[in-house]
């Protein structure tokens, strides 16, 4: 593990644009190029030389912009959360069908699991021995996630379209979990087919939907009809 030191030079010794937004442009870079790198080597080969070397900057330049190579990948983390909120918002416009929608958060879900599967691999083997790699992916992920999924389910609910009496913090919880299972352990870590994974996701929307249907209560369901003259009650 290569340990990154401090380096007292300036911070023109990266090669990226400059004037008023240099510092951002080194970051980008820096960050740009640790995507690239953890997912190469994972997180415990990777060094802080290499990434440098990759950016075009002084290794230095990690040390003082994200205080080491652990600081540099909870950045990595929360960017490409912004990242992942961002794109949902612009792939997974609101629907008036319920179910749709739902299959197409759950969908989004496997899309973005399969195309991340790398990084994704990296984050969650160090996220078992790192707290602060836990508390960022579940903060900047899960977190997140949950909470759009419940705008979206509080939207159907006020529309008429999910019982009221449904907790929809709860379902938002469940379908984060579920989408993250499917996406990451299903398809990368058990190889599910991506077919069957895709059909798995429709199939819980279409459950799901009919489950979260208004339901009258006893005293709003119609009466009984009357058995047909000769025939018992």
């Amino acid at each position: 593990m290569c340990v990154s030191t401090f380096d007292p030079s300036p911070d023109d010794d990266c090669p990226v644009e400059r004037g008023k937004h240099d510092k951002e442009g080194r970051q980008r870079a820096l960050l740009d190029a640790a995507t690239s790198v953890f997912a190469e080597y994972g997180f415990d080969a990777a060094t802080t030389r290499a990434v440098a070397e990759r950016a075009g900057c002084s290794e230095g330049l990690i040390h003082r912009y994200f205080g080491g190579k652990q600081g540099l990948l909870l950045t990595v983390l929360e960017k490409r959360a912004f990242a992942a909120a961002a794109e949902f918002e612009a792939t997974v416009p609101p629907g008036d069908d319920l179910e749709d929608e739902i299959a197409r958060m759950l969908q989004f879900a496997l899309d973005s699991a399969w195309r991340n599967q790398e990084s994704m691999k990296v984050s969650m083997t160090r996220a078992i021995i790192d707290p602060a790699v836990g508390e960022t992916i579940a903060h900047g992920f899960h977190d997140a996630r949950v909470e759009r999924i419940e705008r979206r389910l509080q939207r159907h609910r006020e529309a008429g379209r999910i019982d009221p009496a449904a907790d929809i913090h709860a379902v938002a919880v469940s379908l984060s979990a579920l989408g993250f299972s499917i996406g990451f352990y299903g398809q990368v870590v058990f190889r599910v087919d991506r077919e069957l994974a895709r059909a798995s996701c429709r199939e819980t929307a279409r459950l799901l939907a009919i489950g979260l249907q208004r339901n009258p209560s006893k005293n709003e369901q119609a009466p009984a009809t009357p058995p047909a003259e000769g025939e018992s009650a």
